[in-house]
């Protein structure tokens, strides 16, 4: 400041110092901070909104203005924060949140964009307060978690089309962790052994039912299952249900890997096959009793064949000879011609008692049905019929007899069915218990009144010896299997042969015609 004299000329100069480095020092760091900070504002992948305590925006990032769909920043600014929430009830979140001190929620919401387009996102807001409880800013961090919730859509929609598949399957499913403990079961599974979730999770499978499984190798199976990635099928077990009492099932088992939970389990899938191992033990005794029956008629069939051939062979040496020096005298080579008649009639019957004595012999096995069909139309010379196989992918537990009942359906056919055609062999599954193959031609069918005696022994409308049905239906009665005609007459014959499930494996759906 200037010193001056009573005129006002300036004599001197009045200097004043102060030390203001600190000050600089504190106006530099206070610039790098709000420089720090815009920029990290700025540069936040998370779209930023800064309001005051009444909601009104005050500062925003530029990744939330492209997120909204603003051209700039300032385009928000002074706008209310309720504008971006396409909820109303959100409002009065945010009215809850400044009504808080030091308040921070994290929830997911829907925004809404300048043009009106909602999006779904994550929002993270917090309320900034100063010494004394006033609120000095709302600050409010969001993302774009439109995608995530697509993704979480679709592993939502695969889980429940999984469960979906699961629930409505008829083989019994377990889901065990790697304790062999049960997480889950499907419906199946409870209806099947009537027991109760709260009977069965948490469990180990072990404890399942009133008894131990006391199977220790399927204990080692399960437990090698995990470390070694693996599965097992068709192991057979027996277990006593505290209601159905006792069961055997056929066990398949592999393991599942969670990738999100990094948990391994394992899926185990039951197959109540007691019924079935009732009916292939019931068969079993039926061929032992059949094997033993057999074994003796066997011998005196034989012998009783061999010995009687030869005195029929003699008998027809001697009619030869006969008919050569009689040719001439019609009454002599009439009756010579019923001998011989006669004698090839003999023949029929020890041929028929034959194969009748083979029945039953032959073990069981699942035999192809599409196979044994295209082999007895073989032995028929020349296209007399036109065969419409349809049996492809169906096998039967039978046994090499099954070729000649389908030989004797078609020579029952050929001499019978008169202006027959076409044959077509099909076979359908009508319901759980059974499956139906079905034997049909386009001839002149049964006649009403001969349905009855269709199967009898020597029961014939022609020359025949009436023994092709009833040897039929003797087969079909050793697998355990029934047979009836329900063709209309006039129309063709119609057998439908009658074959339990436990006998039964469809390899393929697919109809499959040759």
């Amino acid at each position: 400041a200037p010193i001056r004299d009573k005129v006002g000329n300036i004599t001197g100069v009045v200097l004043i110092f102060r030390d203001i480095t600190q000050d600089r020092k504190a106006e530099d760091e206070l610039f790098r901070s709000e420089e720090k900070y815009r920029g990290l504002f700025d540069s936040n992948q998370d779209g930023i909104i800064v309001s005051d305590a009444k909601g009104i925006v005050v500062s925003v990032n530029r990744a939330a203005a492209l997120m909204l769909g603003y051209k700039n920043e300032m385009e928000l600014v002074d706008l209310p924060l309720r504008t971006f929430y396409a909820n109303s009830s959100d409002n009065g979140v945010l009215r809850e949140f400044l009504a808080k001190k030091g308040c921070t929620k994290d929830f997911e919401t829907e925004l809404k964009r300048k043009n009106g387009a909602i999006f779904d996102a994550n929002v993270t807001v917090t309320v900034r307060n100063d010494a004394k409880g006033n609120i000095l800013r709302l600050e409010s961090i969001f993302r774009d978690i439109t995608e995530r919730k697509k993704a979480e859509l679709v592993v939502f929609e695969a889980r429940e089309y999984a469960q979906n598949i699961l629930a409505t399957m008829r083989e019994s499913l377990l889901v065990l962790d790697d304790n062999i403990r049960v997480i889950s079961a499907n419906d199946s599974f409870y209806k099947t052994f009537e027991v109760t979730s709260k009977e069965t999770e948490g469990n180990c499978i072990f404890d399942l039912g009133n008894s131990q499984w006391d199977i220790p190798k399927l204990h080692e199976l399960l437990e090698k299952i995990i470390p070694e990635k693996s599965f097992f099928a068709d192991f057979e077990v027996e277990h006593v249900f505290p209601k159905i009492g006792s069961k055997i099932m056929l066990l398949n088992a592999r393991q599942i890997h969670q990738r999100l939970k990094g948990a391994n389990l394992i899926l185990v899938a039951f197959e109540d096959i007691t019924e079935r191992k009732k009916a292939e033990e019931k068969m079993q005794e039926s061929r032992d009793r059949m094997d033993r029956i057999n074994e003796k008629l066997q011998v005196v069939g034989h012998l009783t064949r061999h010995d009687a051939l030869n005195k029929i062979t003699a008998i027809d040496g001697q009619t030869f000879l006969l008919n050569e020096k009689y040719a001439d005298h019609m009454e002599i080579a009439n009756r010579l011609g019923k001998i011989q008649q006669a004698c090839n009639a003999i023949k029929a019957i020890f041929g028929f008692a034959k194969i009748y004595e083979q029945i039953g012999i032959g073990e069981l096995t699942f035999i192809d049905v599409e196979e044994k069909l295209n082999e007895a139309v073989a032995i028929f010379p020349g296209a007399i019929l036109k065969i419409n196989n349809e049996c492809h992918g169906l096998t039967v537990l039978a046994d090499s007899s099954l070729m000649q009942l389908f030989y004797n359906l078609i020579d029952n056919t050929i001499k019978h069915g008169k202006k027959t055609t076409t044959v077509r062999v099909h076979y359908e599954k009508v319901d759980q218990a059974n499956l139906k193959l079905v034997y049909e031609d386009d001839g002149v069918g049964v006649p009403l009144e001969d349905k009855p005696k269709l199967f009898t022994e020597g029961f014939s409308t022609s020359d025949s010896t009436g023994f092709g049905l009833f040897l039929t239906k003797k087969m079909i009665q050793v697998y355990g299997w029934t047979i009836s005609e329900e063709g209309e007459p006039g129309k063709g014959a119609k057998f439908v042969i009658t074959i339990p499930s436990s006998s039964v494996s469809i390899l393929n759906r697919k109809s499959h015609i040759k």
